[in-house]
């Protein structure tokens, strides 16, 4: 749509005016004005057709206007005119003979839609309603007949300003497919460079993600030893406390085994006073002992010697003991087997 704006708004060259043969630019939206007013004669021909009982079949009543009116009495008038309304270019239209005499640019192109038929026809019209219009004295014949002309006349135009504007339309199309192509391979570099970009920015996404991949892993594991950091933390301090608490018991048991070693020092000494005081009891023993034994020396020494002055006697061991009071006498157990 936006093309469509731009190609109607492009100027149009148009043949030179009387004024000095300049050049005028417009618009096609100004051809429809030039031939709109070119058109007005065209417009200004009524056609009235009415129906009556007495007048039969119907006809057909042609008005025109008043400064076309006024020429009717001339007949070189109106194919030799020099002049046209709307202060367009001098031509006498008695010498045309086809639309394409008619003065255009070096734009315009014929319709390729014409044929020769078409041409003599258009001569041959030209040239009858020439003579007819010479030959008749009817007012309403020379009536059609400057309606036709002057029809004919803006059919020329008309067809001209046609012409003028397929052949820019066409202009203008080539024009814009030329910057149609030249959009299309602006948009694919566009669009290629946009997508190794596109790519390089996938790639370095890629990347991050995987960098992020690995800082999430790393901060899942170092959370993780966190935890187990935060736990064993958790453990010594209990076992701290613990160990706390077995050392105050271990303090209050060194305190009362330093009370025993100081009771058990006052015990030591105790015993070894008394060790003394045995040691001497001892000593004293051992020279009583010493005293014994030299008593008892004494002693076997005298029984020795009575020994051997005493007279043994044997005696009957075969005969069975009697009681009695021999036996028993102190100092006779020694021969009797009663007491072996």
């Amino acid at each position: 749509m936006k093309h469509q704006k731009e190609e109607h708004d492009m100027p149009v060259k148009l043949p030179g005016t009387h004024h000095g043969e300049e050049t005028l630019y417009t618009s096609p939206r100004n051809h429809r004005a030039i031939a709109s007013n070119s058109e007005s004669v065209q417009d200004s021909v009524v056609a009235t057709e009415t129906m009556s009982d007495s007048m039969g079949p119907s006809h057909t009543s042609f008005t025109l206007p008043e400064e076309l009116l006024n020429d009717t009495d001339d007949p070189g008038t109106m194919f030799n005119s020099t002049t046209t309304t709307n202060g367009e270019r001098d031509v006498d239209y008695a010498t045309l003979s086809r639309v394409d005499d008619l003065p255009v640019d070096d734009l315009h192109q014929p319709d390729p839609r014409s044929s020769d038929d078409t041409q003599e026809s258009v001569q041959s019209i030209g040239e009858q309603l020439k003579s007819t219009f010479q030959t008749t004295s009817s007012t309403e014949i020379k009536q059609i007949i400057i309606c036709l002309a002057h029809l004919d006349l803006a059919l020329a135009k008309q067809t001209h300003l046609n012409n003028l504007h397929e052949a820019h339309t066409a202009k203008n199309f080539r024009e814009q497919r030329h910057l149609n192509k030249d959009r299309k391979l602006r948009l694919r570099e566009t669009m290629k460079d946009a997508d190794a970009k596109f790519a390089a920015l996938d790639s370095q996404r890629m990347g991050q993600e995987k960098s992020v991949k690995g800082c999430e892993i790393r901060l899942n594991s170092h959370g993780l030893q966190l935890q187990n950091v935060k736990d064993r933390g958790k453990m010594l301090a209990e076992g701290g406390e613990w160990m706390e608490g077995g050392l105050v018991k271990i303090e209050k048991r060194c305190e009362a085994l330093q009370d025993d070693v100081k009771e058990l020092k006052g015990d030591n000494q105790q015993l070894k006073e008394q060790f003394k005081a045995l040691e001497e009891e001892v000593e004293m023993l051992r020279g009583r002992d010493a005293v014994w034994e030299r008593r008892l020396a004494v002693l076997e020494g005298l029984f020795e010697e009575r020994e051997e002055n005493m007279n043994w006697f044997k005696i009957s061991v075969n005969q069975e003991c009697v009681l009695d009071a021999v036996r028993f006498v102190p100092g006779n157990y020694r021969i009797f087997s009663v007491f072996h």
